[in-house]
């Protein structure tokens, strides 16, 4: 039965990425279209020849890839609450010493900036984020709240520097004239980097937890229970509910064991993209001087013989 129900799923599945791939074809072409048409405007809304600045490509580029990895957060509260059997509430408790973290290095950054150069300050958080990325792989089904906890803060502190700068780095990258359109792609990218990366690393996940449910599941139940166990962790939860103790407990160990290992995979994707992200803000980025280091050069170069000059500017 399994192995028939695995075989209706492949042949579902192959009918879905047909269709799916049939309904992007004029996407990609209305894309093109756009794209050939923006590049020839002499003001469009879509400016390539930005990218043409290292700075900008490398601070939209770095802050693209640490935005797919937010769905590794997705991850973790549903862990905490399917695997681990917590609350929202106190699911949202455990996550909140990441969210303090996050929002400490977010107010820490641009002063840690002004000494250090931004390539150099962004590196260093982003291998403190891929740390957090190892710990996450260390979780397991009976304990690794230690490991959870201590990854996601490492994971939310280091990545912290990158877009507190990035608004910075992109804006001053660009001409003043084209100051909003390089704006504009900051935030448009970012909200298509976010569900770029919910769908690829969620399906990840899923990928691996069916895979790996699979084989724990019980052979007497029936097709739909099987089913519903194979789509997610919560599916699998409410299936054991209705079974007998002994039987619902290894549906529900495996399914645990299997998201985790999910979990596990959308953890090491990350990291591997936060390493991406490190090589290219830091040989794209190396150029740039610590931010407020040229007012400062500014401002000392305020002859001592101007006295009324320099009190105007105080």
């Amino acid at each position: 039965m399994k192995n028939a129900l695995h075989g209706n799923e492949m042949k579902a599945g192959i009918r879905e990425w047909t269709g799916l791939a049939v309904l992007a074809l004029p996407a990609l072409l209305v894309g093109t279209v756009f794209v050939s048409r923006q590049h020839r405007l002499t003001s469009p809304l879509l400016d390539l020849r930005l990218f043409a600045s290292p700075g900008f490509s490398a601070a939209l580029g770095g802050m693209f890839g640490i935005t797919l990895t937010g769905a590794t957060m997705l991850f973790i509260a549903q862990y905490l609450q399917f695997v681990q059997g917590m609350s929202p509430l106190l699911a949202g408790l455990y996550m909140l010493p990441g969210v303090i973290a996050s929002m400490t290095g977010m107010l820490l950054s641009p002063l840690i900036a002004r000494r250090i150069r931004p390539a150099r300050l962004i590196g260093m958080g982003l291998l403190v984020s891929t740390t957090g990325c190892f710990l996450l792989t260390q979780v397991g089904v009976e304990s690794g709240l230690t490991f959870l906890v201590l990854g996601y803060i490492c994971f939310n502190l280091g990545a912290a520097p990158l877009p507190s700068l990035s608004s910075d780095l992109i804006i001053g990258s660009a001409p003043p004239e084209k100051a909003g359109s390089a704006a504009s792609m900051l935030q448009t990218s970012g909200e298509f980097a976010f569900a770029l990366g919910i769908a690829v690393l969620g399906s990840i996940g899923t990928v691996v937890y069916r895979n790996q449910v699979a084989n724990s599941i019980p052979a007497d139940l029936p097709a739909s229970a099987v089913q519903a166990s194979r789509e997610s962790l919560a599916g699998a939860t409410a299936i054991a509910e209705g079974l007998s103790e002994q039987v619902g407990k290894v549906l529900l160990t495996g399914a645990r064991e299997a998201f985790t290992g999910g979990m596990h995979a959308v953890a090491a994707a990350s990291g591997a993209i936060m390493l991406v992200t490190i090589i290219l803000v830091v040989t794209r980025l190396r150029h740039v001087r610590p931010i407020g280091e040229t007012q400062s050069n500014q401002a000392g170069s305020i002859p001592d013989s101007a006295p009324g000059a320099a009190k105007e500017l105080r």
